[in-house]
């Protein structure tokens, strides 16, 4: 994700990307185009709307401080976190 690259962590601006999908199982590459927007943070978190820019899939994503997901809710939770990194 380029949270980190575009310097979402310190309230950057929207981004706009145009990413390579890659389909399963006929291997073929299309494009897809993304958005990722600061939303609000903390000391030891920070959430990153991401979406799609076809309208058709959007997720708030938890991050720590690293800019590591903590939390990309229907997709993947870190285990072992505790209750106060998760915001």
């Amino acid at each position: 994700m380029p949270i980190l690259r575009h310097d979402l962590l310190s309230g950057g601006h929207p981004v706009e990307l145009i990413t390579a999908w890659v389909s399963v199982p006929d291997l073929s590459v299309r494009p897809d185009g993304q958005r990722y927007s600061y939303l609000r943070g903390g000391p030891d978190h920070h959430l990153v709307r991401y979406e799609a820019t076809d309208g058709s899939f959007a997720a708030d994503i938890t991050v720590d401080r690293d800019g590591l997901v903590v939390d990309y809710p229907g997709i993947a939770r870190r285990v072992g976190v505790s209750a106060v990194d998760q915001g």
